[in-house]
């Protein structure tokens, strides 16, 4: 993913100062931003201090890393980039389920 030129701090700022009463227009001339951004920004970020801004990006980074349970269950198999992850055959489901509790043999 893109790393954004602005940090959560210069987003709020500039979220702040246009709550002011700095017009919209001039606020995205300044920073070099275009005019759906900056609303876009508003709807993300808009009446957030600085830690919760810091918050919502830990949030979102942590949602994007796997889970550790589906990890465990497929990394048994390498796969190459790009490539599906591979069916487990029924018996696999079935030992997997079975040493999770959820089926009884």
């Amino acid at each position: 993913m893109k790393k954004s030129r602005f940090s959560e701090e210069r987003i709020v700022g500039v979220l702040k100062e246009a709550e002011a009463g700095v017009p919209v227009k001039e606020l995205c001339r300044r920073i070099g931003i275009s005019t759906p951004t900056s609303y876009y920004w508003k709807a993300k970020y808009g009446g957030q201090e600085v830690n919760g801004a810091r918050r919502l990006r830990r949030l979102e980074e942590g949602n994007r890393r796997p889970l550790g349970k589906i990890t465990l269950l497929c990394g048994s198999r390498q796969r190459a980039p790009g490539q599906h992850p591979p069916v487990p055959s029924t018996n696999e489901v079935a030992r997997t389920c079975s040493h999770a509790g959820i089926l009884k043999d």
